[in-house]
């Protein structure tokens, strides 16, 4: 079901940009500042596809459908049922219309300038199939800056070792899920299928790089998908990493690096989560190089 208003539904031109944006059960003053944070981009060639994951989320509904009407830019879908989100990405993404893909979770918030930089620079760099950047850790409780995250300039050089971008930061060119697929959206990697996506998109020959650029607010809490499935996480990871291992051709120093994840799961959750942090701090100054 797409909800629409006499003035949302009227006929467009196709955006530069389709801003995909699953939700579920988002606090509606944390939902309006997330829609409020894309309808206030510098680039004005976008839409907002919003993909309702609860039916009887009314306050959200009210909201999205508030925001249609005020913004014909803004699209509601509402799935009949829960499905996900990653069967709610790959929804939002066939309804598209735009020739770059951006995701935005529900609960973050992307700075002004987001989608004009990455914009500007797939323009920039033909070759380029998807752009991430980076993005700053915020405490959702104390609004504490907890840290400021950048990728490798190139993703291919890590790929087999982690996730080389950040989900949420990415612009993509649509026609890559026409012809490489879609989400996973499988039970098996339910908190991991952007990895493999990845996996798929690079396998298939897609060039996937970042900038250093770090305009998107990740907000860190208790009830985050990463931090109430951190193990869970890293099982899906380590299946992921099986799965593409012959055709990316894992070396002994990535089986050796595959090994380490496996061992890690010997720990209490709190402490594979303070590890992160504690390598995610180390590596940046090597890794915040830039992509240009």
């Amino acid at each position: 079901m797409e909800t629409t208003t006499a003035e949302s539904s009227a006929p467009r031109q196709a955006p530069l940009v389709s801003v995909i944006m699953p939700c579920y059960r988002e606090a509606v003053p944390i939902l309006k500042r997330t829609v409020d944070s894309i309808l206030a981009q510098t680039l004005r060639d976008i839409e907002l596809i919003a993909v309702l994951d609860d039916p009887q989320n009314k306050e959200a509904l009210s909201l999205l459908q508030d925001f249609a009407a005020a913004d014909n830019r803004v699209r509601v879908l509402v799935n009949e049922k829960n499905m996900g989100v990653w069967p709610s990405y790959n929804r939002g993404i066939r309804a598209a219309r735009g020739r770059l893909l951006a995701i935005q979770d529900a609960d973050d918030v992307s700075d002004p300038r987001r989608l004009e930089v990455a914009a500007a620079y797939l323009a920039a760099h033909p070759e380029v199939d998807v752009v991430g950047m980076g993005l700053i850790y915020v405490d959702a409780d104390t609004g504490a800056t907890l840290m400021t995250r950048r990728y490798p300039p190139d993703a291919g050089s890590v790929i087999k070792r982690y996730c080389p971008v950040a989900h949420a930061t990415t612009l993509r060119r649509r026609e890559l899920h026409e012809r490489l697929g879609y989400y996973d959206e499988s039970q098996e990697l339910r908190c991991a299928a952007d990895y493999d996506l990845w996996m798929r998109f690079y396998a298939g020959g897609a060039v996937i790089r970042n900038i250093p650029d770090a305009l998107y607010t990740y907000y860190q809490s208790t009830s985050n998908i990463k931090t109430l499935n951190t193990k869970r996480i890293l099982r899906q990871t380590i299946r992921i990493k099986l799965r593409h291992a012959r055709t990316l051709r894992f070396g002994a120093g990535d089986y050796l690096y595959l090994a380490c994840e496996a061992a890690l799961l010997l720990l209490p959750e709190p402490a594979i989560r303070r590890l992160f942090y504690a390598v995610m701090r180390r590596r940046q100054p090597r890794e915040a190089g830039n992509a240009s």
